[in-house]
This record gives structure tokens, C-alpha cells and sequence, in this order.
């Protein structure tokens, strides 16, 4: 399909539609006009009739729900001079709604950047896998873990095995792993972003409670493509063993979400041997749709770096500024690099994006973020390799190993570690409790979580109108009252 640039092709979004983002409404238009028709539509392709998995259908509900404020809002009042503001509620999922991701992927960065990640060098490791193996890790859970543990062993294999020729016999390894299941072509590409400390870490044997860490020299050439195929052989084994087949061929039949998840991982194949081999280096290697690279390191100092990669691996699958949509009703989105096939824009109908959606929701109950070694909960070592919790009195200790922490008292268990005028403070810099007006501190007044009180205060406030067609950004968008003070 031959497809012009954007400017003559894809056409604006309609005159009088102002909302606060205008990137962000494109996608949650496509969800709210096409998720109905999608749903029906699946469910009748299905011989039994059952459609897409209860969890996929209530993450693309809730988001249709995402921002609007006819389904309850917060009332933020400033203190000094009323000015007021409504702030809708988010869906807090965390499959592709695009507010509510990059949300948790900060606030997980600060998280961990904070009291997790000590002031050491770390190394990210990047696996990808063959096709026929994604399909396997996204829709088994169980599965998904045994090959995440598996890479694991072979990396801390590797840096152990490295500190022993170093002469430290005893070195223990830690890692954050981040699965991401998507590619930058909304395809799904399960894979796996390793943040690890670049070295290892040894408790002193002296009594005195006290963690040193040592660092790991550049990777020898040779080691990255070692690991790799260690770590092939291992998983193409654990599937032989898992299945009933070689062929990868289970024992129950596909349901309608695999059928999307397989149309999903096709996106932009080339027939064998038509593509370029990619090109191998000290830390890239690549065999038999297996890949992995470990080029970027981060240094210990840089705390600002590493809690952008840690965002990084954190992330969701949509940049709604990508995604237009055309005159002629389908969507484009706009690729961060070509296609195998050469194709840099992916062009979609609206039931075609929401399959694309489906494909990317992660079952229940499936971490996508996983701890290993040191940092693991009940690790021997994590108290004394992990950042020191703030306190009132000055600490006389230098950074930097070797580290000798105390036990931290046990953290109280929130949905969120930093409220949203915190992290958007840290991430943006944006004091958002600043009255806009006069400079003066703003506060919440009220919650809404009824729909239906809501909307009758919409009506009241004349903006019943702008919510009927449940297609406002989902922003979080803040909406300015005509209301006196």
C-alpha cells in the first residue's frame, strides 16, 4: 500500500474540538467509536462465542472511562484567591492507556533509582526472541518466569565467573528485570530490558556487617554472544519440555486473543533469507532470531541517567504523537525506524488498532517487573546493598563502596509511593498545586466518584454537553470553572 506523507493524507481533528492534549484524543476517540463494534465482532468469530479474555475487555473499558470527568472528578480549590479547577480521575491500568503508564513507569523509576539501585555502575542487557517463542511467553505466565529466571542464571553466571578469575570467589549479582511486550511497530515483541549492576557484591567477612562492590570489566569479546547461546539452548530445551511437540503446539486450542497475538507478531516479516544479517559487536549478538545486546552503561554518579533508564524499561507501548488519524476514517501511526518490508507508517482500520490494543494488555497476576540476587525481598544481602532510607541526622559516611547500611524499618504498603503533584514535580519540574492565577497553594476540596452526581454537577455547570460523547483526552485534563470565588 503506497501512503503519501501525513500532511496530505491525514486530515485535522474536527474544527471546535479543543481539548488540553490534543495527541492524546486521537487514541481514545479510536477506543470509544470502535471498542464496541471490535468486541462483537471477535465474539462472533469465535465458535463458542466467548470473544476476548474478561480481563483484555474491562482494561479497554476502563480506558474509555480514563479522564472523563463524567465519571467523577477531583474539585481543587486554590486557597488564596478560589480559583478552581476539575481534575478527571485515571483508569490506573497498566496495558496501553498512555496517562496512566507513564505514571507508573516514573513512579516505578523513582522508586527504584531511590531505594533500590545502590551508587554503583550498571549495564542494561536487552534479550529478544524468534517469533514463535514470543507468542509462547505472552500468553503463559508460568512460562514467562522460568525463561526470565533462566537469562538471569546465565548472566550472573557470567559476571561470577569473571570476579573468580579476578580473584573474589564469593561475588553475589543483583538485577531489575523489565518485561516489555510490545515493539515500537504496536507489535507484540515480548523482551526482556535487564538493569544490572556492572559487577559484583561481597559481605565482608569481618564482622562488621558491610557490603563492598567490585566492579566488572568491559565485556570480553565473545562474551556477549556466549551468554546468548546459552541462554538460547536453555529456552529452546525448557520449550521442548513444556510442550507436547517440537512444533511449540499445546495442549489446548488457540482462543480468539492468541489469534491476535499471532496476527500481531507478523507485523513487518520478511520471507527467510530475504533480510541483512544484523552486524555483531562486543556487546550485540544475534543467532537464530535470538538477539541480545548490553551496550549502554550507565555511571555510578549518574543518578539522572539511570532513573531515565529505568523509565525506559518501564514504559508503555502507545506515543499517542505518533498516531493520526485519516480523512478516510483509519489511523496511521508513525514508525520510529522502517519495517523489514520498508514501510514507515502503519496504517490501520479502527477494529485493526484495537486488536493491535488487545494483543498488548499483559494477563493478571503476571509481574512485569521482577527483582533478582541482592535486591530479591528476602535476600541476605539487599539490606546492606540497597540506598539508605533519608533520616533526620546527617550522615558522616562517604558514597560509594565500600557500603555499610543499618536495617531499614519496614515500608508502609501504598498503591502509589508519590502522590501525583510529587512525581510531577520530580519528573517535569511542574509544581501542580501552584495556583495558575495568583501563585498561591491549591488543595482538594472535594471527590466525585459517582457518575451520576457527577453529571449532574456538569449539567449545573453547563459542561453536561462537552462529556456526552465520552471522547475527552484522558490527559489527566484539568478544566478551568467559570465559578466565583
Amino acid at each position: 500500500m503506497e501512503v503519501r506523507s501525513p500532511a496530505e493524507v491525514f486530515a485535522p481533528l474536527p474544527e471546535g474540538y479543543k481539548p488540553r492534549d490534543p495527541r492524546a484524543t486521537v487514541l481514545h476517540r479510536a477506543v470509544a467509536e470502535h471498542l464496541d463494534g471490535f468486541l462483537n465482532a471477535v465474539s462472533e468469530e469465535a465458535p463458542s462465542g466467548s470473544g476476548v479474555p474478561f480481563h483484555v475487555e474491562r482494561e479497554m473499558r476502563a480506558y474509555k472511562k480514563c479522564g472523563v470527568l463524567a465519571y467523577g472528578f477531583a474539585r481543587v480549590r486554590c486557597t488564596d484567591c478560589g480559583h478552581e479547577m476539575l481534575v478527571g480521575f485515571s483508569c490506573k491500568r497498566r496495558g496501553f492507556c498512555p496517562s496512566c503508564t507513564a505514571r507508573r513507569a516514573s513512579d516505578c523509576a523513582a522508586h527504584l533509582a531511590d531505594h533500590v539501585v545502590p551508587r554503583v555502575p550498571v549495564r542494561q542487557w536487552v534479550l529478544s526472541f524468534p517469533r514463535r517463542v514470543r507468542w509462547h511467553l505472552a500468553r503463559d505466565g508460568k512460562l514467562l518466569g522460568k525463561v526470565i529466571a533462566i537469562f538471569h542464571a546465565e548472566l550472573s553466571k557470567s559476571y561470577k565467573r569473571q570476579a573468580h578469575d579476578a580473584g573474589i570467589p564469593s561475588g553475589q549479582t543483583g538485577a531489575v528485570t523489565f518485561v516489555q511486550r510490545f515493539g515500537s511497530a504496536l507489535n507484540l515483541n515480548v523482551h526482556f530490558h535487564v538493569v544490572m549492576p556492572d559487577g559484583v557484591f561481597t559481605l565482608d567477612d569481618d564482622g562488621s556487617d558491610r557490603a563492598t562492590f567490585h566492579k566488572a570489566a568491559r565485556p570480553e569479546p565473545g562474551l556477549t554472544r556466549e551468554v546468548m547461546l546459552r541462554t538460547a539452548r536453555r529456552v529452546l530445551l525448557l520449550l521442548e519440555n513444556h510442550f507436547d511437540d517440537v512444533d511449540g503446539v499445546s495442549s489446548f486450542g488457540p482462543s480468539v486473543l492468541d489469534g491476535l497475538m499471532a496476527r500481531s507478531i507478523q507485523t513487518g516479516q520478511m520471507p527467510p533469507g530475504s533480510g541483512v544479517s544484523p552486524r555483531e559487536t562486543d556487546t550485540a549478538a544475534h543467532a537464530e532470531g535470538f538477539s541480545l545486546h548490553c551496550g549502554v552503561r550507565i555511571h555510578e554518579n549518574d543518578r539522572q541517567g539511570l532513573e531515565h533508564l529505568l523509565g525506559y524499561g518501564g514504559r508503555g507501548p502507545v506515543a499517542t504523537s505518533r498516531l493520526t488519524q485519516a480523512a478516510d476514517g483509519r489511523y496511521a501511526y508513525s514508525l520510529r525506524r522502517p519495517l523489514p518490508d520498508g514501510r514507515t507508517t502503519l496504517v490501520l482500520t479502527g477494529h485493526e488498532l484495537m486488536g493491535r490494543l488487545a494483543a498488548l494488555i499483559p494477563p493478571p497476576r503476571v509481574n512485569m517487573v521482577r527483582y533478582h540476587g541482592v535486591f530479591a525481598p528476602k535476600a541476605r544481602l539487599r539490606p546492606f546493598v540497597v540506598p539508605k532510607l533519608p533520616t533526620d541526622e546527617p550522615s558522616t559516611e562517604a558514597e560509594g563502596p565500600p557500603i555499610a547500611l543499618p536495617k531499614r524499618p519496614r515500608r508502609k504498603h501504598a498503591s502509589y509511593r508519590l502522590d501525583w503533584a510529587a512525581l510531577l514535580k520530580r519528573v517535569f519540574d511542574v509544581d501542580v498545586l501552584e495556583c495558575g492565577k495568583c501563585g498561591g497553594r491549591s488543595k482538594v476540596i472535594a471527590v466525585i466518584k459517582d457518575g451520576l452526581t457527577a453529571r449532574k454537577i456538569l449539567d449545573h455547570l453547563g459542561l453536561g454537553d462537552a462529556q456526552a460523547a465520552n471522547t475527552q483526552p484522558t490527559g489527566p485534563p484539568q478544566l478551568d470553572l467559570p465559578l466565583a470565588a
